[in-house]
């Protein structure tokens, strides 16, 4: 969206309007604890904010992602 709103910039063309999408939001407090906003606005508990970030708070996608093997304790 930024680049081609600069392109059109330079080609004194009108932008196009930013417009973010449905958010989400999980806070996990400790262990056991939680709070999760999902996409349609509901509101959700402890159980499914663990249920969420599971036992590694979703890293081990990211080691995944740099093909690396998460480390153990």
């Amino acid at each position: 969206m930024v680049a081609e709103n600069i392109k059109r910039l330079n080609e004194n063309k009108s932008l196009k309007e930013y417009r973010p999408g449905n958010m989400a939001m999980v806070i996990p407090l400790g262990r056991n604890g939680g709070a999760s906003q999902l996409p349609n606005g509901m509101v959700a508990g402890s159980f499914l904010t663990k249920s969420i970030k599971g036992k590694d708070m979703l890293t081990s996608r990211y080691w995944k992602l740099m093909k690396q093997k998460m480390p153990t304790n």
